[in-house]
Order: structure tokens, then C-alpha cells, then sequence
């Protein structure tokens, strides 16, 4: 079951080719889909249309080279991520041509039965971007083999994490209700079947206490929020009440919790401050949360 919110040209009874953007929650029964097809590729994304893009953070003189670059190939349909700046023109053409194979690939497979099917899975790596001191181990064998070639990948069978007791207590508390602030205040964390609420506490404040320890108690506060929401890979609609302070205290709020999600992309979407005082974001689907996986 799914739905979408695209005009589709198909009669009824004929078959479509969708591409899944949101897996249901608890409340909700059908998958929401697009037919704006898409592949990803580790410096490209091919979209089913013809425009040309260029990711946001490649400086200009690096887009206008990639720009002239994809209209003197006859490129289509490209969204060049910020990894195509580090990698060489003749692999741009390369991945192109095997993303371009890929979506006529699944154009070919839509009458062929039976149906519905699964035709294409973008598989972990299209999501995976190391740093060179960090690692991904595998304890499953033929896991490893459909991702040896990732970078800095290693096979360690006997790898368990629950015998890991610091991982253990690290992956506890990121499923506890309270987190401490090094200042000396907390957030807490309440998942409701709604949305996300996170509360910003200090036990320490009071109507009398200045400007700038509210100040600095919210501005630690929204770093620690989004490093929670990355690491518990928190979705959906998210309210974040912070100590309530003025203007200027919440611009700088909102420039900084924008800032900080840069690391995740164009996952998140800050939407501001409402009249009562709370801040409101979302955050798309990115698979199951970890309160929902990890079992103490």
C-alpha cells in the first residue's frame, strides 16, 4: 500500500514505478512514494528528468567547472554531490554511464511480472562517508563481502557489541529520557506517537538569572540536541522548548542548531520559533530509530 501526492498520467491497472520516500510510522499504513525516480552514486545523483544541479556547499568556481563539464557530455537529470569535487572528470563520466544503465535498467523491468516487486535498494555505502581515522567492522562474512570494498572495512567474526561494555553503556544512554549538559543543565527526550518533544532544563536557572547563562544554557543545549538526533536517528516532527529568553538569544538559536545540521544533509528542515515559544522541526525518515532496535 502507498500514496503520493503527484499527478499520475497511468490509467487504472496499469503498472508504475515508485520510488519509496517514507516508511510508515506506527499511526500511519501506507508508504508515501514518488515517481521522480533517482540512483546514487558516490559523487553523483541521476534523477529521471534534465536538469543540472550542483550541491550547495562546492564553492562557485568549482561549480561553474562541473556546470560546463556535464552541458559538454550531454548530461542529464545530474545532482553532483559535494564528494564530485574530490574525484577525477573520467570518473564523473563513469559513474554517469553506470547510473544512466541503472535507470533504464528499472524503466525495462515495469511490465515484467510478477508485480509488485522490489527492483533497486541503495545499499548502505551510498550513505557512508569516513573520515580517515574511522572504521566499519563487520562480524557477519557475507555481509563483509557485499562491502569489502568499502574503505577502511574489516571482518571481525568473533565482534560482539554487547561484550563491548563501554559501547554497551554508550548505546544505554542514548535510549535514556535525560541527557546531562556540561553546564550543569539536562535536555529530555519524550517520544510520543505525534512527534519528538525535547525539553531543555537547568536546575540552576531562574527568572533572575542573565542574559548569557540563558544564553550559553540554550546554545549548549541545541549542539547536544542534534548530536541526540543523529545518533538515535530521531524523525518526523520535532518540538524543542528551550528556556525562554528574547530575540536575539532565539536567532542565534536557529543559526546555530542550521549550522550543526549540515553534517546530516538536507534531512532536516528548521521551521522556527511559534508564537508560544517552541521551536518546530522535522526531520525526514531515515530507518528505524535506535529506541526501537537496541533492547538493554
Amino acid at each position: 500500500m502507498g500514496y503520493t501526492q503527484e499527478k499520475i498520467s497511468q490509467s487504472e491497472g496499469e503498472s508504475v514505478i515508485v520510488k519509496v520516500i517514507k516508511v510508515p510510522s506506527e499511526k500511519e499504513k501506507a508508504l508515501k512514494v514518488s515517481t521522480k525516480l533517482s540512483v546514487t552514486g558516490n559523487a553523483i545523483i541521476l534523477f529521471d528528468d534534465d536538469f543540472i544541479k550542483v550541491s550547495s556547499k562546492i564553492n562557485t568556481e568549482m561549480r561553474n567547472r562541473l556546470l560546463n563539464f556535464a552541458q559538454e557530455n550531454s548530461f542529464k537529470g545530474v545532482l553532483f554531490r559535494t564528494d564530485s569535487q574530490n574525484t577525477t572528470f573520467e570518473f564523473l563520466k563513469e559513474e554517469y554511464t553506470n547510473l544512466k544503465e541503472k535507470l533504464n535498467l528499472l524503466e525495462s523491468e515495469k511490465d515484467r511480472l510478477p508485480t509488485p516487486k522490489l527492483l533497486y535498494k541503495e545499499t548502505i555505502a551510498n550513505r557512508i562517508n569516513l573520515k580517515e581515522n574511522e572504521e566499519i567492522l563487520f562480524n557477519d562474512l557475507e555481509l563483509f563481502k557485499h562491502y569489502k570494498n568499502l574503505k577502511n572495512s574489516k571482518l571481525d567474526a568473533g565482534f560482539r557489541i554487547k561484550y563491548i561494555s563501554e559501547l554497551v553503556k554508550d548505546l544505554n544512554v542514548l535510549t535514556e529520557r535525560e541527557v546531562a549538559l556540561p553546564n550543569g543543565g539536562n535536555i529530555t527526550i519524550e517520544k510520543t506517537l505525534a512527534f519528538t518533544v525535547i525539553d531543555v532544563n537547568s536546575k540552576g536557572y531562574n527568572a533572575r538569572s542573565s542574559h548569557e547563562v540563558v544564553r550559553k544554557i540554550n546554545l549548549d543545549a541545541t549542539k547536544e540536541i542534534v548530536r541526540q538526533i543523529l545518533l538515535r536517528n530521531i524523525s518526523g516532527a520535532i518540538i524543542i522548548d528551550y528556556i525562554d529568553s528574547d530575540e536575539q538569544i532565539k536567532k542565534e538559536i536557529i543559526n546555530l542548531l542550521k549550522k550543526e545540521l549540515k553534517q546530516d544533509g538536507k534531512n532536516t528542515t528548521v521551521y522556527g520559533f511559534t508564537r508560544m515559544g517552541l521551536l518546530e522541526m522535522s526531520r525526514k525518515n531515515r530507518g528505524e530509530e535506535l529506541s526501537n532496535i537496541w533492547v538493554r
